[in-house]
């Protein structure tokens, strides 16, 4: 067990260490089971610990780079873009990847099942402009616009390299930025507290229902999550640093258990550049810049979409297949590259996005959100580990410790595409068992009509009316003269108008017009 020290006026304090956050999750887990909804109310401890661990990281995520940045000279800069991109779209097409394998975990079936709840909201457009391009910097400082801060502090940072004028502003920066992680340090110190709060909570107002009907999106997603994270992407670190697998999960636990617990990337950010300049440590002995790389690069991979919100795009491929119409094999290259674009914004704006371009009913979206205390804290995981695995592999890049190990990586990657293989057939057969994969329409053919004491007739073939409307007569002249109203309808038309298990002609359109 080795714990993560946190340094205080010279004292050594160990209340972030691993064994603390498990025992605060676990005594949070059982008094949110034994007290139930009332649990609801220490919420509040973990919002007040959330907020006071972000409270530091926007600050430091900019004076970081403008500091680091503005040391590198030009050809640092050039090759640091470089490569950074290179690392990017490979850990990118690993999550499209994931994505793929895991969705062979869906079972075929037939028929598609139905779920209907209230209409939600319209979601909000995304605002790219307001996103990235920093107008008012205090005005995207305030509203959390990270990619619009990066785009100002990488600027800044670009404006001061060769210029030795700026060097005291430069060691000012730098001065603030240790000032902020000493004062991040500090919060530390209540991550127990913190984490007993949201965990209490959790545990007493969560419900199984939810689970129940999205149980195959849950599993497939915490599937594709943990292979990704603790297989995968230190499987690929391993393969091409020095560093050792264990090394790399003793390095990124912490931070990986804190970030589902507390449900934000964002606020474990220190953790993660301490993580990986402990690895580089014995690496990078010198007193140069080099040692300064992980402080940089990590907050500058931020801003772009990570791989949790790339595999949760599997949401798409679940909810597709759901409503029975699954998507074809050619379907996923676009829905994951139109899916990544609009990963730069939010998740919750991107997938009724993509809902629609599929003509999958938004309705689901709910389902979604139900889970989304599970979901969304499994997908930061994989989020986390994905810029962990952008600093470790950009900095090997910028300091000549990267070299790809063939066979190792030949050996990892097909270990890899076995436990996914393994992983998804286990989930397929866990789901063909489940009784509501065998007969998927069921719960929707036992739909009855709300006011079925309306006497009527159905007609399958459309025919003229019988009285033919007399001259100057209206339609509503006709219906009310006979008091009868005729409405044609689409027979097979889900869930508006169709014929159920008993050969009734039922659904919304039909309920509407009774």
């Amino acid at each position: 067990m080795v714990d993560l020290p946190v340094k205080i006026d010279g004292h050594h304090c160990n209340f972030s260490s691993t064994k603390y956050i498990i025992g605060s999750l676990i005594l949070g887990l059982g008094f949110g089971l034994l007290v139930g909804e009332q649990a609801a109310k220490l919420q509040v401890l973990g919002d007040i610990y959330i907020g006071l661990l972000q409270m530091t990281v926007l600050p430091y995520i900019m004076f970081a780079l403008i500091a680091n940045i503005g040391r590198l000279n030009s050809v640092e800069a050039k090759l640091l873009t470089r490569q950074g991109l290179m690392v990017l779209f490979t850990l990118w097409l690993i999550g499209m990847l994931s994505v793929w394998a895991i969705s062979m975990a869906l079972p075929k079936v037939e028929n598609a099942s139905f779920f209907s709840s209230l209409l939600i909201e319209s979601v909000p457009k995304i605002e790219f402009l307001q996103l990235f391009i920093p107008a008012n910097i205090f005005l995207s400082l305030s509203e959390n616009a990270v990619p619009a801060v990066v785009l100002f502090s990488m600027m800044f940072g670009a404006a001061c390299i060769g210029y030795k004028e700026y060097r005291s502003l430069l060691e000012y920066c730098d001065d603030v930025t240790k000032i902020l992680l000493r004062v991040n340090s500090f919060v530390l110190i209540l991550t127990p507290l913190g984490i007993f709060g949201i965990a209490a909570s959790a545990a007493g107002t969560l419900t199984l229902e939810e689970f129940g009907r999205v149980q195959a999106y849950v599993l497939m997603l915490v599937g594709a999550v943990t292979l990704a994270s603790l297989l995968v992407m230190p499987l690929l670190i391993s393969s091409c640093t020095p560093f050792s697998y264990r090394q790399i999960f003793r390095e990124s636990r912490n931070a990986l258990l804190t970030v589902f617990v507390v449900g934000s990337v964002f606020v474990v950010i220190p953790l993660l550049i301490r993580g990986v300049t402990r690895l580089f440590h014995e690496h990078i002995t010198t007193e140069t810049q080099h040692a300064r790389i992980p402080d940089m690069i990590l907050p500058l991979a931020y801003p772009f979409p990570d791989m949790g919100k790339v595999i949760s795009l599997v949401f798409v491929v679940f909810a597709a297949w759901f409503y029975g119409r699954p998507l074809d094999f050619f379907d996923y290259p676009e829905m994951l590259l139109i899916g990544l674009f609009l990963n730069f914004g939010k998740l919750i704006t991107a997938l009724p996005f993509l809902l629609d371009l599929y003509h999958i009913t938004e309705d689901i979206f709910n389902l979604f959100i139900a889970v989304g205390v599970i979901c969304g804290r499994t997908a930061d995981v994989a989020g986390a580990m994905h810029l962990m695995t952008f600093t470790i592999l950009t900095t090997a890049l910028m300091t000549g410790l990267f070299k790809i190990k063939w066979a190792v990586l030949m050996r990892n990657a097909l270990i890899s595409l076995l436990l996914f293989a393994c992983v998804g057939l286990g989930i397929r057969a866990f789901l063909e068992q489940q009784g509501n994969i065998e007969h998927p329409q069921s719960q929707i053919l036992q739909m009855q009509l709300l006011n079925d004491r309306v006497e009527h007739t159905v007609s399958s073939i459309s025919m003229p009316n019988s009285e033919t409307l007399l001259p100057d007569q209206y339609l509503i002249d006709r219906i009310r003269k006979r008091g009868i109203i005729r409405v044609g309808i689409h027979e097979d038309s889900l869930p508006f108008s169709f014929y159920n298990a008993e050969a009734q002609l039922v659904g919304f359109d039909i309920d509407l017009m009774m």
